[in-house]
């Protein structure tokens, strides 16, 4: 999947190779066929391949549960303090959905939902573990890259919003030109989107508008997220001001909503934020009188 559970994968691109030939050898030995016979019958050709698929699902099993177990190594701080009792539907739909994984980057989207659902307890729908099962190579490293850009903004105490900034709100003609400037730039750091493609497979919320994105001010400020990272905006000199069309919120901006199955995928990479994305938000910002600082954890 690229980065995020890169370490561990190429040990593995060789055996995915020979991986067929290795299951048929296997499934003909088993059956006590030797494996220069050439000409089989129908019903040893079908008693082959039943033993070979199992061999074939077996396998995935282990890689997944492997890269779990190596995820979970790395996440050992993410460790929930009270172990939850297991779901067994759940872990058993799971299985019976990743033993027909092969490609090597699903495995590690599989994997690092088990290791999540062992530390964690985290929940992922049945829907979610069907996308990813279809997701190719491609499609999962697209969806790993824009998952440093998306924002996490709140507008009351128990609701929040996940999206995509494309464009940066602001007020007054003179600053048009810079702030229309800025906004293509964010835009071409996200490239390529692929907002029509995630939408029609529900990763996006398609409705055929942009989304508004509004933080709630608190105490003259907003803080959100970007991907992992907390974000504080105060005004440098004067105040905050609401937006007129939302109530107590700050008009951030605009851009694509994430669907509650994008949500699910977002959460599970736990991407680290786009640095450049970054720079660019802070010049938005500041373009407006506004000050963006990043906010670490005091531990």
């Amino acid at each position: 999947m690229g980065k995020a559970l890169g370490p561990w994968q190429s040990r593995r691109e060789t055996q995915a190779q020979i991986a067929n030939f290795n299951d048929w050898a296997a499934a003909l030995e088993a059956k006590g066929y030797p494996s220069g016979q050439i000409e089989l019958s129908l019903g040893q050709r079908a008693e082959v391949k039943l033993v070979a698929d199992a061999i074939t699902r077996q396998r995935n099993r282990e890689s997944v549960a492997w890269l779990s177990i190596e995820q979970a190594n790395l996440d050992q701080s993410k460790k929930a303090e009270e172990t939850l009792p297991p779901d067994y539907d759940w872990i058993d739909k799971f299985w019976r959905i990743a033993e027909n994984i092969s490609n090597e980057n699903v495995q590690s989207f599989f994997g690092l939902v088990l290791a999540r659902k062992t530390l964690s307890g985290s929940c992922f729908s049945m829907r979610t573990l069907d996308v990813i099962s279809t997701l190719s190579g491609d499609e999962a490293r697209d969806l790993e890259r824009l998952a440093q850009f998306v924002v996490r903004t709140t507008t009351s105490d128990i609701e929040a919003a996940y999206a995509i900034i494309c464009s940066i709100s602001f007020e007054g003609d003179d600053l048009k030109p810079l702030m229309y400037a800025i906004s293509a730039q964010l835009r071409s750091i996200h490239e390529p989107l692929r907002q029509r493609h995630f939408g029609s497979i529900g990763v996006f919320v398609e409705d055929g508008w942009a989304a508004p994105i509004n933080q709630k001010i608190r105490d003259d400020q907003i803080e959100f997220y970007v991907a992992d990272q907390k974000i504080r905006v105060t005004s440098v000199e004067g105040s905050i001001r609401p937006a007129r069309h939302a109530d107590g919120c700050y008009d951030i901006g605009s851009g694509v909503e994430l669907s509650p199955l994008g949500v699910e995928l977002v959460s599970m990479l736990k991407a680290k934020v786009s640095a450049a994305h970054l720079d660019v938000l802070r010049a938005g910002f500041e373009a407006k009188g506004l000050r963006m600082d990043i906010v670490y954890d005091e531990h």
